[in-house]
């Protein structure tokens, strides 16, 4: 059975009474952005829904480690568990996590009050993981990367967006433990340098998607490495570079050996000049490049009354 609400005022008597009477064989269930969800539906799923397998919580703030751990006790099939923004979730709910053994999906984007100890024992908990997102858990360090390296070789998907603690250290223990990476999203990652792309690329043959946006620190010598790695001239698929203010036109030639590239960002990056882009095209016509170049100067624009209050810059925007 699959029931998804996506209602804002799924009430609680409501859940608890459906969960527990006439749900018994559910399996993918979701309830993101239900306001009125609390810990009180978690008792009642652990309770009455034994086989289920998804479970969509994003954006239930009411729910807390109360519910992390009632859902380790009754609903050990769970596969995936989607925890975004659920910010009363901390170390203790994702230890009772480790539970779930068949867990190979877990989100816990902004969920802020998850540390390293909550991570590193989900990561020898649950050996099935295959999909790992903690990005925004802003107090995560490098431990939490060297013991995902450590424990959870199968690992396809890490999001690891705006950890400024990490480093380049954090980031050589974990891609010599996780070989099997497809996609990484490193964007705020405002610590590392071109050493962790580095070892990305010696270390991360199956890459296909990469967000490195807002990452300040890489320049053209990590994308060198990068681009002519053998993941980068057959693998990588996307490649985000945002506001990546030492890249210049000389990434533009690393770019043309990745022949499976399909899709590269690179707004804000102010030393990519109009004849680099237009190179990269001519070499890789069917690949889709997302840039934004203001003109010159602004646009003369005539007297109007009506918005003539209007400064002429915003219509570049």
């Amino acid at each position: 059975a699959v029931v998804s609400t996506q209602s804002g005022h799924y009430g609680r008597a409501r859940c608890d009474r459906a969960f527990t009477s006439h749900f018994t064989n559910l399996k993918w269930l979701d309830l993101s952005s239900c306001i009125l969800v609390d810990d009180s539906v978690c008792n009642a799923l652990s309770a009455g829904c034994p086989q289920l397998q998804h479970l969509d919580l994003s954006w239930c703030a009411l729910v807390s480690n109360n519910g992390a751990v009632a859902l380790a006790k009754g609903c050990l099939n769970l596969q995936h568990l989607l925890l975004r923004y659920c910010k009363l979730i901390g170390d203790a709910g994702v230890k009772a996590l480790t539970q779930c053994k068949k867990l190979s999906l877990l989100s816990l984007m902004n969920c802020e009050e998850v540390t390293d100890s909550g991570i590193v024992a989900l990561t020898k908990g649950c050996k099935e993981l295959r999909c790992l997102s903690v990005s925004g858990c802003t107090q995560l360090t490098d431990l939490t990367l060297t013991e995902i390296g450590n424990n959870c070789p199968s690992l396809r998907t890490l999001e690891l967006a705006k950890l400024i603690y990490l480093s380049d250290r954090g980031f050589k223990n974990l891609v010599k433990g996780c070989n099997s990476l497809e996609k990484m999203d490193l964007e705020e990652c405002q610590s590392i340098t071109d050493n962790s792309l580095i070892q990305i690329s010696l270390h991360c043959p199956y890459l296909q998607s990469l967000t490195l946006s807002n990452c300040e620190r890489i320049s053209d010598e990590g994308l060198r490495y990068l681009c002519g790695s053998y993941a980068g001239q057959t693998q990588l698929r996307e490649l985000e570079l945002d506001n990546c203010k030492l890249i210049t036109d000389a990434t533009i030639d690393h770019l043309v050996q990745c022949r499976g590239l399909q899709r590269v960002d690179l707004y804000d990056c102010l030393r990519i000049s109009r004849g680099g882009i237009k190179h990269l095209k001519s070499r890789r016509p069917n690949l889709t490049v997302h840039v934004y170049f203001p003109p010159d100067t602004p646009p003369v624009m005539q007297h109007d009354p009506v918005h003539n209050r209007v400064c002429r810059c915003c219509v570049v925007l």
